[in-house]
């Protein structure tokens, strides 16, 4: 795993090597404050309240473009339904907390939670929109 900053497509489109990276806004943030890196577009569906003035990809002409990062709280196949009702509902308390929010918010993240359905979907949804994709390039795992 490469250090924040450290990443080679990062490194590539910074030295002009090549023109363009897809990465997450807080990675390239500072860059892109600096004056280094210029935003284009933002995957997401709306504006990211970091980079206001930049447009989606939907708004740049791609009106199918749109994904995001999520991350999610996942247990082992078979975990009593007791212990994953515990775990949501302290989860979705502590993300509606003032620190969570901001700690979030400067990671370019929204709190979402939820009923652990609703991350289902989510992976459900992803599966559908990768699967297709990972199968016309023949990707394989190492």
């Amino acid at each position: 795993m490469y250090p924040i900053g450290r990443r080679p497509s990062i490194q590539d489109v910074v030295a002009g090597h090549i023109q363009y990276t897809f990465e997450g806004i807080s990675v390239l943030l500072p860059l892109i404050q600096s004056g280094q890196l210029r935003a284009l577009a933002v995957t997401s569906q709306k504006r990211s309240p970091l980079l206001p003035d930049v447009p989606t990809m939907i708004e740049s002409g791609f009106p199918d473009f749109s994904t995001s990062a999520w991350t999610g709280l996942l247990a082992p196949s078979g975990t009593p339904p007791e212990v994953i009702a515990r775990l949501n509902g302290t989860v979705n308390v502590a993300l509606q907390g003032a620190e969570m929010k901001a700690a979030l918010g400067r990671l370019a993240g929204d709190a979402l939670g939820g009923p652990p359905q609703e991350l289902t979907k989510i992976i459900e949804s992803d599966i559908g929109k990768w699967a297709p994709i990972v199968k016309a390039l023949n990707l394989q795992l190492d």
